[in-house]
This record gives structure tokens, sequence and C-alpha cells, in this order.
């Protein structure tokens, strides 16, 4: 029966989409081949051209992934790790629809800077978890991936016209970022192991007359 329910989810999702790509097709009026057909063969272009923007919201997607995989085996840092999840399929979606660059200004009206300024209080949000309950390592490669994507978004906002560095600062820190997740499992995977911890004492039993004796510390 689960089985049954999850790939009838999985087909259900699949047809909402198509759903919404006939529906965008008419209301822009055009083919709907333009809407579900690669961006390159539907207008003749050269696979290289956005190329560095695909491969970024492959890094998101794969770093929300890891996030909520991890999530799900270390029960100590489920909530941490839920919210950087959240906040990379945020991100996914914004990198692949523009949500800043075109959708809301355009579309909604709605300016770009305070779609930074959301962003900017999720990341807080999550550091603020992070510096709670993350080894002090982790939180610092967090840091680390912030601070170039603010650089990116800092450049956008004064040099749009320096779009290759803005992206080189924006894949950087999406790299960076899809570490978090991984470096949060290392931390805790001795714990995970159920292993004795460095300087603890263990109880062994005695060869002779199978009174406990204690090892050293390891």
């Amino acid at each position: 029966m689960f089985t049954r329910i999850v790939v009838a989810s999985a087909l259900l999702a699949g047809l909402c989409v198509m759903g919404l790509a006939a529906v965008a097709g008419y209301l822009l009026d055009v083919p709907l081949s333009y809407i579900t057909g690669d961006y390159h063969w539907t207008f003749d272009t050269s696979p290289a051209l956005g190329s560095v923007t695909v491969l970024n919201v492959i890094v998101w997607a794969v770093a929300g992934a890891l996030a909520f995989f991890v999530a799900w085996v270390l029960p100590t840092e489920r909530l941490v790790l839920r919210v950087f999840g959240a906040l990379m399929l945020v991100l996914v979606v914004d990198d692949a629809f523009m949500l800043h660059e075109s959708v809301g200004p355009y579309a909604l009206g709605l300016p770009q800077v305070g779609f930074y300024v959301v962003y900017a209080c999720l990341g807080a949000g999550v550091l603020w978890l992070l510096a709670r309950s993350a080894e002090r390592t982790v939180t610092r490669v967090y840091v680390l991936g912030g601070v170039l994507l603010v650089t990116s978004i800092l450049i956008d906002l004064v040099r749009p016209d320096v779009v290759y560095v803005e992206d080189t600062f924006k894949l950087l820190g999406a790299l960076v970022l899809a570490t978090v997740p991984i470096l949060a499992y290392a931390a805790r995977r001795p714990a995970l192991s159920g292993g004795p911890q460095a300087g603890t004492v263990t109880r062994t039993r005695a060869p002779v007359d199978g009174a406990p004796s204690e090892s050293q510390p390891s």
C-alpha cells in the first residue's frame, strides 16, 4: 500500500507539472514544445550558454537533498538541517525560474532587494541554529559559503556589468554550502556508530577471576 501511494504521488506530481506547462503555453500563446522542450534545442543555441547557471541549480538541489538525508539519519541535527535544506530548495526555485531577477520585479511588482532581505533572514536563522547545535567547523564553513554568496549579491547590486565575477562567487558559495550536510554528518559519525569516544573509560572482563578492570583512555 505504501509503495502504491508513493508511486501514485510521483505520477500525480508529474501530471500537475505538465498541466501547469499547458496552462503557461496557452497564456503566453506559444507552442507547448517551447515550455516543455530543451531550451537549446528549441532555440538552436549552444549548450554552453547558461551552463554555469544550470550547474548552480544542480548544486543547490544536491545540497538540499543531502541536507534532508542527513537530517533523517541524524536526529540531533534534524531541525537545523531541515531548515538548511529548505533554504537550498528555495534557492533552486529562485535560480531555475529567475524569481528575484524577472518574476518578482516584472511579473509580481516585487523589488529585487526584497528577495535578498528574505534570503538573508533565512540564512541568519540557519546560522543561529548551527551555532547552537552543530560543530564549530560546520558553522565556519557555512559562514564562508554565506560570505561568498553575499559578495556575489553585492557585485550584482553595485556592478551588474561584471556578471562573470558575480557568478564565480555565486558558484563557489553554492559548492561550499553543499559541503555543510557532509561535514555535519562526519562530525556526528562516531556518535552514530556507538563506538567509544576519545578519552572515555571502558569496562573489560578480567581473564582470571572475572572482576571488571578499567582500560586506559584511548
